[in-house]
């Protein structure tokens, strides 16, 4: 009897104890996840404060560039106006506009536009099989994906057919190129039909820094594909910023494009169709593009101050000079020709001068000074050479030199001069045709050769 008692009257407290020790568990698992959100928020403070400290530092530095630069400009544009001609003030606000246009883009570089990491949360998978306790806290993360390196490649970013599914990768790098192995990344894929109607778009994420995209066009006729990584295009996107400036057409009739902004030269079919590229991840800033007698694509780098030289299918033949003011250096060149020789002709835009070399970049003559008398530059742009071999020169007017560089004849009116011309060309029936970039048109003139 007493140990029914007992019993009857221990009952109620097992389940009291029971519950005790849940009620413990369940605060310890508490005091673990409070510690582990306490340690991931000391790591958050200290890696945006990092990441704070160097942002101000390279703001500090920019702005001091930028401030030199400003006072530069500044210096230069009154010693213009107080005792240079009406040429050389348009030429200095000719070169401050550049520099302006050049600091809003990053300063060539120097300074990105963008940060170099991509601020995310990243939650670790849970193993299969494992139980849910309770949710691991995220870890911040800075994912050093870069839109500017990171390429998309495949069939279907050339072309495609109705009604079958086509695709196109992806692989992300980080700010120095190098590949990035483990996905998340925020990728965005749109297709835009011809009629302006959005297609279906697929993103698969392969979980090793590499994406497979997939669309199906259901109507024929051109698709725009658009990738965003963090919201910036990445290369081989149409969304890209592009500055086309020279150009130049091949004996198949293709059309060749130097894209300033995207740093490679664009190849189109005669009928407008995008082909292929050349020169990506080896062009700064092309400018100038020329095919030579053998077929090969002379492409003048703007902002490395170098010649390239390419096969048509994109491999590299030779590059010659470096930024300077001997023969084989330039200053700012700007655009290229190719005479009956087969030789390369070159504005070199800051040293006031006209190079030329032959097919494999071996310096020959150059001619042109700084001035405004005959035979002299200021600031020489566009370039061409007719049947005869003379050379025919961009300079705030055009000029026209012999084979040898000698001073021929003046080419503008003056009743309507030109006014900053960039590009020019030769037509079979005998004119020259300028753009005339400071009148936003172009201008055709009677040339006797």
């Amino acid at each position: 009897m007493r140990d029914v008692l007992g019993a009857a009257q221990g009952s109620p407290a097992a389940p009291a104890r029971r519950c005790a020790r849940q009620l413990a568990a369940a605060v310890g698992l508490v005091a673990e996840i409070s510690r582990q959100l306490g340690q991931r928020r000391a790591e958050a403070r200290q890696r945006s404060g990092a990441a704070s400290r160097s942002w101000r530092r390279r703001l500090r530095q920019r702005r001091e560039v930028l401030l030199r630069d400003l006072e530069a400009t500044c210096a230069a544009k009154q010693q213009a106006l107080h005792h240079g001609s009406a040429t050389e003030v348009l030429l200095v606000q000719t070169e401050a506009d550049g520099r302006a246009a050049a600091a809003g883009a990053g300063g060539g570089g120097a300074f990105p536009e963008h940060p170099h990491e991509n601020a995310a949360a990243r939650v670790p998978r849970r193993a299969r099989g494992a139980a849910p306790l309770h949710p691991e806290p995220g870890r911040s993360a800075d994912h050093q994906r870069h839109g500017t390196h990171t390429v998309a490649t495949g069939e279907g970013a050339r072309q495609a057919v109705v009604g079958q599914p086509c695709s196109l990768s992806v692989t992300t790098k980080d700010k120095d190129g190098a590949l990035v192995r483990s996905g998340g990344a925020r990728l965005r894929f749109a297709v835009t039909g011809p009629d302006g109607a959005a297609a279906e778009a697929e993103v698969q994420d392969n979980r090793n820094g590499t994406y497979e995209l997939a669309y199906t066009p259901r109507t024929e006729g051109d698709f725009v594909l658009s990738i965003l990584l963090y919201g910036q295009p990445v290369r081989g996107s149409p969304s890209g910023s592009s500055a086309p400036h020279g150009v130049s057409v091949d004996t198949n009739g293709d059309i060749i494009v130097a894209d300033y902004d995207n740093r490679w030269v664009s190849v189109f079919s005669p009928e407008g169709k995008f082909k292929t590229k050349l020169g990506a991840g080896r062009l700064m800033g092309p400018k100038g593009v020329a095919v030579d007698r053998n077929g090969h694509i002379i492409v003048v780098d703007n902002k490395a101050c170098c010649v390239f030289i390419f096969q048509p299918n994109g491999k590299l033949v030779a590059r010659f000079g470096s930024r300077g003011t001997a023969e084989r250096q330039f200053a700012g060149p700007h655009f290229v020709a190719v005479n009956n020789k087969n030789e390369i002709v070159v504005t070199d835009f800051h040293n006031h001068s006209v190079k030329v070399y032959n097919a494999e970049g071996e310096f020959l003559f150059k001619f042109g000074s700084h001035g405004e008398g005959n035979g002299q530059f200021n600031a020489p742009t566009g370039v061409a050479v007719d049947s005869n071999g003379n050379i025919i020169v961009a300079d705030w007017g055009a000029t026209a030199a012999s084979s040898a560089g000698s001073f021929l004849s003046y080419i503008n009116t003056a009743a309507d001069p030109l006014y900053g011309p960039q590009g020019l060309a030769l037509t079979s029936d005998g004119h020259v045709v300028v753009a005339d970039s400071g009148n936003h048109c172009f201008k055709a003139y009677r040339y006797l050769q």
